[in-house]
């Protein structure tokens, strides 16, 4: 009945988007991988999937979206997934890539997880650790800073680490309008788009000096006693 309400209420409000749950996308379609029998070539098509869910724009998202079926489409083994997929998650419900809602979260898990936890008697409570910072210097350390390219007063484009083409010729290519990221800080890698705090975002300031380098951390001392521990009373 839910779903039934959901549709109706699409209707009547065009220019909604219904958004689906990335994880339950992924999921129905790793039911269907039966319907591929090269384990392969499954995994090369779950690869695609994963890809393509990282887009952070709606018109990469329908270039890529045609390349990958096209590629699909040479392999006639692949026509029964292609079909099922192509209608299912692209013509049906294609609203499950990252870009198809900036700032907001990719599944329901974690609201699914709390309505479970608070139907409990003892909610569990999570703890985080501060180790961005670190993460983020260790990225800048790996960074080749001449690569880096200045595309307008506040807009920057940093190269993949797994690169397929040149900077400067992908952002031609693609036609990337960066006016409508949120100021002052956005990074469109999967963490930025759902505003959680990026290393890229803190290793490219750590790079122009505006906020401070974390400073090393020696090693902790182990739970286990020392290996080699001296007698308590001795004599020489």
């Amino acid at each position: 009945m839910i779903q039934l309400g959901i549709t109706s209420a699409m209707c009547e409000l065009p220019q909604a988007r219904r958004l689906m749950c990335w994880a339950h996308v992924i999921r129905k379609s790793r039911e269907h991988r039966k319907l591929v029998l090269d384990k392969e070539i499954w995994c090369a098509i779950e690869k695609d999937i994963v890809n393509l869910q990282l887009v952070f724009n709606d018109h990469l998202f329908g270039s890529a979206a045609r390349m990958m079926i096209m590629k699909w489409t040479a392999d006639k083994d692949l026509h029964a997934f292609r079909k099922y997929f192509e209608d299912q998650w692209l013509l049906s419900l294609p609203f499950w890539y990252e870009g198809s809602a900036n700032l907001s979260p990719s599944t329901n898990n974690g609201l699914e997880s709390l309505n479970a936890s608070t139907n409990t008697p003892f909610a569990i409570q999570i703890e985080f650790t501060d180790d961005l910072a670190v993460r983020a210097y260790q990225w800048l350390q790996k960074l080749d800073r001449t690569k880096v390219l200045h595309l307008g007063a506040a807009s920057y484009v940093v190269s993949s680490s797994e690169q397929k083409m040149g900077t400067s010729l992908w952002v031609q290519y693609y036609h990337i309008d960066f006016s409508r990221l949120t100021p002052p800080l956005f990074c469109s890698c999967k963490y930025g788009l759902k505003e959680y705090s990026s290393i890229h975002l803190l290793g490219l300031l750590m790079m122009w000096d505006y906020r401070r380098i974390p400073q090393p951390l020696g090693i902790r001392r182990g739970k286990s006693r020392p290996k080699k521990v001296k007698l308590a009373l001795t004599k020489d």
